[in-house]
């Protein structure tokens, strides 16, 4: 791995790829009613297959940054196998796979991303944005496990997941940019 992008430009175009993605998720599963099995897993597998595709191509264009490995196998690798899986077993039909594959991988993607968070420089303001998707990311496979095992409520939860993803990723992103707190810290220096 060669490291040719520092840590937060990666994370920028983490961020952006994860947007793209979320957003589609999000719309989809918000703005029809899925009570199908068959559907609901093709939406969910079909999402996650395209994250870990979307991530891994990130990570490839910037050079195989370091210190990436862990999350992108934790994260996107996961998210890659955990799709093909359940797309799969979609004649199955069943509401156990999908509650399985959401959280078997959020618990596993949010845990990879709280690792990564804390791996970065405490200065970095993506320390903080990096634990905050990673925890959101658990919570959200908790919120599975409580909700009623029937599709609807599944990926009605997992769009609302999502479009909070989307935006808190954007604002990251936005906020991330070098260049960004420059206009607050001239304003502090005044």
């Amino acid at each position: 791995m060669s490291g040719a992008l520092d840590p937060v430009k990666v994370s920028i175009r983490l961020d952006v790829a994860s947007a793209a993605v979320a957003a589609v998720l999000a719309v989809v599963s918000i703005f029809n009613r899925i009570e199908d099995a068959q559907v609901g897993l093709v939406v969910w597998g079909g999402f996650l297959v395209i994250l870990g595709v979307a991530h891994t191509s990130v990570l490839i264009a910037s050079g195989r940054p370091t210190g990436w490995w862990s999350w992108w196998v934790g994260h996107s690798l996961t998210a890659v196998l955990i799709g093909i899986f359940t797309l799969w077993f979609v004649p199955t039909g069943s509401v156990a796979l999908l509650t399985w594959s959401i959280v078997v991988w959020a618990v596993v993607a949010g845990g990879a991303s709280v690792v990564q968070g804390f791996r970065q420089q405490r200065a970095q303001a993506i320390r903080s944005d990096w634990i905050t998707v990673g925890v959101g990311t658990l919570f959200f496979g908790l919120l599975v496990l409580i909700v009623p095992p029937e599709v609807y409520w599944l990926l009605g939860l997992a769009g609302v997941w999502a479009a909070m993803l989307t935006v808190f990723v954007v604002i990251a992103a936005l906020s991330a940019r070098p260049g960004a707190n420059d206009q607050n810290r001239s304003g502090e220096d005044n």
